[in-house]
């Protein structure tokens, strides 16, 4: 029996390629604007570690503070986006099969990784 999500949908593929990159665009702009704030925040956190001393006027920096912070370092996905696009682009085909999972991430953008992304967006204000 085949499930819900499993079903394939026939679309237009010029359709899919116009959403893709509209996408694709919005990806990239917040990817930059993410890589600044990230930037601006590492210093900051850097600043701080550095700027730390014990009792005795020891500088011993606070190493997790700047791991947690490089673990909030954006990832670009805009490879993703140029994969597909380059294949719709290439494509003589009209239409494209779609199952409701790949409909989901290319029209509406809700990528596997999308989540984590979004919570760097959220860390940084930016949501």
């Amino acid at each position: 029996m085949m499930m819900a999500n499993e079903k394939t949908m026939t679309f237009n593929v010029l359709k899919i390629l116009e959403q893709l990159k509209k996408n694709a665009e919005i990806h990239e702009k917040e990817y930059q604007e993410l890589v600044i704030k990230n930037n601006l925040h590492m210093r900051q956190v850097l600043t701080q570690a550095l700027g730390q001393t014990s009792s005795d006027g020891t500088v011993y920096p606070d190493l997790s503070k700047i791991r947690e912070a490089e673990k909030a370092k954006p990832v670009n996905h805009s490879a993703e986006y140029r994969r597909l696009i380059s294949m719709l682009e290439m494509t003589t085909q009209e239409t494209i099969d779609l199952t409701m999972p790949e409909f989901d991430r290319y029209m509406n953008d809700n990528w596997d990784w999308k989540m984590s992304f979004l919570s760097n967006k959220t860390m940084y204000g930016m949501s």
